[in-house]
């Protein structure tokens, strides 16, 4: 009977701590979004776009990487192309 006892209360216990742990999290996302250095309407954009990328496909990641690096390159062959010319 001890036994059964000890065996509930240690997953008594783990649950607990899971719980907890959830808790805590949540606590220290919603502080973090309080205090964020940017204001609401960028922090909200950028959640969104954290939340598009984590959910996207590899397929998806390797064409949006794709199309990023491309606009990156355009960039920076212009600067290079203003430096030239100054």
């Amino acid at each position: 009977m001890t036994d059964n006892r000890e065996e509930m209360s240690g997953k008594h216990i783990g649950a607990g701590f899971t719980v907890s742990f959830i808790v805590g999290a949540a606590i220290g996302v919603a502080m973090g979004l309080l205090y964020a250095p940017r204001p609401g309407r960028e922090t909200r954009e950028h959640l969104g776009e954290r939340v598009r990328w984590i959910t996207m496909s590899p397929h998806e990641k390797y064409a949006y990487l794709w199309e990023r690096g491309g606009s990156i390159g355009e960039w920076l062959k212009k600067q290079r192309e203003t430096r030239e010319t100054t």
